[in-house]
């Protein structure tokens, strides 16, 4: 391989390195070399930030790997939004400056869906890049739920594929599955648990490690301030802290892509506050959020990525910025789905004094 060279990372992912010669990245197992020079820069610091911070799981190797003559310094739970919690070898600052390139967070190709004769989703096929803020937004009805149901596995599609990090949810399902968490619109859980026992039920169902388990339950308990309700049964607690505890389970596996129907709903702006600054937390750490609500102006706010949804079809896709062009979400939403403007004459009786 020569300097600036492109690998191909196990789960169909390319990764680039920046004047890189002989430099291979092991990933779940599989030891794969650079085969073309091609330069790039993109995202070399905030992966080279990832790794420096490290994880809970890091530990010596002192083996060699056979790809170059240096000696492999470290193993470290693999931060990469691309890997999700697989292993990469940590040779050198060189190493460190692999990124993953192209594979984006989440793809979908001709995502298809119809209950009966209505067309719940038409043929969506669109691209979230790594690392992004996506926001769904759409009126009641348009197909936002189901599309996010047919993401994470929920509900089979009757055409078009889904990846998340380059692996499909339905031909494989195991391995994409560890690679998000999800946060439906009205979660499910094990009510008679308390918050340390859910969060710690959910850990063991992914088959973590019971220390690291217990390390991050309590900082997510922490952080998303239920360290003294940690101890109640989730049947008593109210819905903001049902929807934080639900997120602490979503978060507790470090996935790559976060999934959330209408978190904010419901929400004290208080409990609010909170889970935007755990959401921000997680972008700023590589991941990616993508999440559908009605509240545009939480929306324009949280999103650096927006994609407009009515009748199952998307009717834009784009940058903030692109979508609203310097106006309000708000505005340019109800342009695209056709507001029905009641006439004056309808609502006369309206607010009227009875006789």
């Amino acid at each position: 391989g020569g300097a600036g060279s492109t690998a191909t990372a196990a789960g169909g992912g390319s990764v680039r390195s920046a004047g890189v010669v002989g430099v291979s990245v092991r990933l779940s197992g599989a030891v794969t070399r650079n085969t073309k020079a091609a330069p790039s820069t993109a995202p070399i610091r905030a992966v080279t930030s990832r790794l420096a911070h490290g994880d809970s799981n890091t530990r010596s190797c002192g083996s060699d790997c056979g790809a170059c003559s240096a000696p492999v310094t470290s193993i470290r739970s693999c931060m990469w939004p691309l890997c999700g919690s697989v292993g990469v070898v940590v040779r050198n600052a060189a190493v460190a400056s692999l990124a993953p390139m192209e594979v984006p967070a989440v793809s979908y190709n001709g995502l298809t869906k119809r209950f009966a004769e209505t067309l719940a989703v038409d043929d969506v096929t669109i691209d979230i890049p790594l690392g992004s803020f996506f926001g769904i937004v759409g009126p009641n009805g348009a197909g936002k739920t189901t599309m996010l149901r047919m993401t994470t596995g929920l509900l089979k599609p009757d055409a078009g594929t889904v990846s998340i990090a380059g692996r499909d949810v339905w031909e494989d399902p195991a391995t994409a599955k560890t690679r998000f968490g999800v946060v439906p619109d009205n979660p499910s859980m094990f009510e008679r648990l308390t918050g340390r026992e859910l969060i710690e039920f959910n850990g063991m169902m992914r088959g973590m490690d019971p220390d690291v388990i217990a390390q991050r339950r309590e900082s997510l308990l922490r952080l998303l301030d239920l360290t003294e309700a940690g101890d109640t049964i989730v049947a008593d607690y109210s819905l903001g802290m049902t929807k934080k505890i639900a997120i602490a389970c979503a978060l507790l596996h470090n996935p790559s892509v976060l999934f959330l129907d209408e978190p904010f709903a419901g929400v004290d702006p208080v409990a609010r506050q909170t889970l935007e600054q755990i959401l921000r937390r997680h972008i700023a750490g590589g991941g990616t959020v993508v999440f559908s609500d009605h509240a545009m102006d939480v929306v324009e706010r949280l999103c650096d990525r927006i994609m407009v949804i009515d009748h199952g079809s998307v009717l834009a896709t784009g940058s903030t910025e692109e979508i609203t062009g310097g106006r309000r979400l708000q505005d340019v939403f109800v342009e695209m789905v056709g507001a029905q403007i009641t006439e004056e004459g309808d609502l006369e009786w309206l607010g009227s004094s009875p006789d």
